[in-house]
């Protein structure tokens, strides 16, 4: 299981609103607080950027290989 900054931020924040949450009673703070501390524990989500796509270090790499369609006229 990797862990880094991000993550422990998650878990900071997620745990902060957990608990806040239970002492004020406030359902939306608990889930909230809740999915916070989920997306830490199973590193899912996109936090701080962490789901962008990764982009070619190369601008003259193409992304896709496409090919030439051809098309039919249909009447």
């Amino acid at each position: 299981m990797k862990i880094d900054f991000l993550r422990l931020l998650r878990y900071g924040i997620g745990g902060y609103l957990l608990i806040g949450g239970i002492i004020q009673l406030d359902y939306i703070v608990i889930l909230m607080g809740a999915i916070m501390t989920l997306m830490a524990y199973f590193n899912v989500g996109c936090f701080g950027g962490q789901c962008a796509p990764n982009l070619p270090k190369n601008n003259n790499e193409k992304q896709s290989s496409i090919e030439d369609v051809s098309f039919d006229e249909v009447k």
